[in-house]
């Protein structure tokens, strides 16, 4: 996991816009398409696209979890507050 962060430049605890943004930014940098005029520097630009593809998903669906078991804590958490503030 810790190479998926790597390629796509962020660190641990950022935000799913942070983390899009970079995908962004690194897929049009490293678009296939952008290199139509040189076979050697297209293949290099199809193989970082894949990588960063796989990056992305990964760190995005690993984003998403970590999200929802913090909504899930916290949301726990203010529940038990609101019944011991009620009783």
């Amino acid at each position: 996991m810790k190479q998926h962060f790597e390629i796509l430049g962020i660190k641990l605890g950022t935000t799913t816009e942070e983390i899009k943004n970079s995908y962004k930014n690194l897929m049009k940098q490293n678009h296939p398409d952008k290199f139509h005029y040189c076979t050697n520097k297209k293949q290099e630009a199809e193989e970082k696209a894949k990588a960063i593809n796989v990056a992305y998903k990964a760190v995005y669906e690993f984003n998403k979890k970590v999200d929802k078991k913090f909504l899930s804590v916290s949301g726990l958490r203010q529940a038990i507050k609101r019944e011991k503030f009620n009783n």
